[in-house]
């Protein structure tokens, strides 16, 4: 069966937060530092011909990012993506939800 869209659960472990948290190594006292200093990097970006403030000294911003984080290495990679990429897949995920969600009223 090599359909991408239909899978089979083979099985589901469940963990207490804290639990996990010890079992990665994250140090949940830092956690949400991590999330601001990517949201500060994110907002620090400017987009190639945006303009540089608006007049009332706010600057404007747009964009899409795919951040990554790559298995073997503890390093995340965070990468500005053209506001178009990945809307086709985007619109099957919507397209797949709606229909499940269409299979699942007429039961």
């Amino acid at each position: 069966m090599n359909d991408p869209f239909h899978h089979s659960l083979l099985s589901v472990q469940t963990y207490k937060t804290e639990e996990f948290a010890k079992q990665i190594g994250m140090n949940t006292s830092n956690a949400f530092g991590i999330v601001q200093a990517i949201v500060d990097l994110v907002m620090q970006y400017k987009a190639p011909g945006a303009e540089e403030e608006e007049e009332d000294g706010a600057s404007s911003f747009a964009g899409k990012f795919l951040l990554l984080k790559e298995p073997s290495k503890s390093m995340i990679r965070l990468y500005a993506v053209p506001w178009e990429e990945f809307e086709e897949s985007d619109e099957e995920e919507e397209e797949e939800l709606s229909d499940e969600e269409d299979e699942e009223e007429e039961l």
